[in-house]
């Protein structure tokens, strides 16, 4: 230390930020990660997880639904939003504990906030200043919202999806990408009907 509060002060509590603070922390660094929502970021809470967890559930109903052909007798297979929601988020919670503890373990400070860089060396949050040796940004992605979208209200993004109450009857996914494709294909094998729209050639 050279009189700063932190070595190491990473802006982003997701696999970049939460992994780069633990390392610090595990190597002798006094580190600290701050971030605005939900430790573990988009990859936990609106990404790689609830997309993962839809998905597996979309293979299991279709399995259940047609295990008669192995001679499997599994009468009115019915699937549940609600149900799947409360286990998303029950793994999510679960997850997010775990990011905590990890960070705890290793002694690397977690603040819940949002951060401003003052200066190389001082990030503001709030009405508090930190200063570190070291500032990482790990700020991550969030959607991108067409400007030709920008007036309409009725329309979701990959974060704000996991919200929605019920399972939707129709959706039009704009871009087919990985996270397009996933949420696709398990809503298709679940009963909703889906259109993909890709501007490039190929999805």
């Amino acid at each position: 230390m050279t009189g700063y509060d932190y070595d190491i002060f990473i802006i982003g509590g997701g696999p970049g930020g939460y992994v780069a603070g633990s390392y610090a922390a595990q190597f002798g660094k006094k580190a600290a990660v701050i971030e605005k929502e939900a430790p573990g970021g988009c990859c936990l809470n609106t990404g790689c997880i609830p997309t993962k967890i839809i998905l597996e559930a979309a293979s299991r109903y279709v399995r259940a639904a047609d295990s008669g052909n192995y001679g499997i007798q599994a009468e009115k297979v019915s699937f549940s939003w609600a149900e799947l929601k409360k286990h998303s988020e029950k793994v999510r919670t679960e997850l997010r504990s775990s990011v905590s503890g990890l960070l705890r373990s290793r002694k690397c400070d977690l603040i819940h906030g949002k951060a401003m860089l003052s200066d190389e060396h001082t990030v503001a949050v709030g009405d508090k200043n930190f200063t570190a040796d070291t500032i990482i940004l790990a700020t991550g992605t969030q959607p991108s919202i067409p400007v030709r979208f920008a007036g309409l209200r009725h329309f979701l993004t990959t974060d704000s999806f996991w919200d929605v109450e019920k399972q939707p009857e129709s959706v039009a996914i704009v871009g087919g990408g990985v996270a397009g494709c996933e949420i696709a294909s398990a809503l298709c094998r679940l009963g909703t009907r889906v259109t993909i729209i890709e501007q490039m050639p190929e999805i």
